[in-house]
């Protein structure tokens, strides 16, 4: 399965080209493992080019969610065909889980960097109001 990679800052944008059934969904899993193992932990998923996507890609783009979200980051999908869309209404994939959708690659990009300036300020809040022993401050 092809897919296109984009760097958008500390975002990485994958772009997978053709249907996400069964065979691609694992070549594509591969591919986004690799990604994550190596330090990936903001991802968009622009499913513009994306004809089809299976019960296996389904269930492939929920477990790279919560691997995401579990390591600190997230995913948003992006540029959903209407046939696409209803495969995860469907599956209700997108209820179950915090899986971010977005009408545009700009727009899921923005909300991942948004993200990530959110949990710089909420480290660097920590770490002002962290007591000299190490301990966390009391709260009122």
């Amino acid at each position: 399965m092809e897919v296109v990679q984009e760097r958008q800052g500390t975002v990485l944008v994958l772009e997978p080209v053709g249907k996400l059934d069964t065979g691609a969904s694992q070549e594509f899993q591969q591919q986004v493992v690799k990604l994550v193992d190596a330090g990936e932990r903001r991802v968009v998923v622009d499913l513009r080019k994306t004809a089809e996507v299976g019960a296996a890609g389904l269930r492939m783009l929920f477990m790279l969610s919560k691997k995401l979200e579990s390591m600190g980051g997230g995913l948003v999908l992006c540029s959903m065909s209407e046939q696409v869309r209803k495969a995860f209404e469907v599956a209700g994939v997108i209820q179950m889980v915090a899986i971010a959708v977005e009408p545009s690659r700009a727009e899921a990009v923005k909300r991942l960097s948004a993200d990530e300036a959110v949990a710089k300020v909420a480290d660097m809040a920590a770490q002002l109001l962290a007591k000299k022993d190490g301990t966390p401050p009391e709260r009122n």
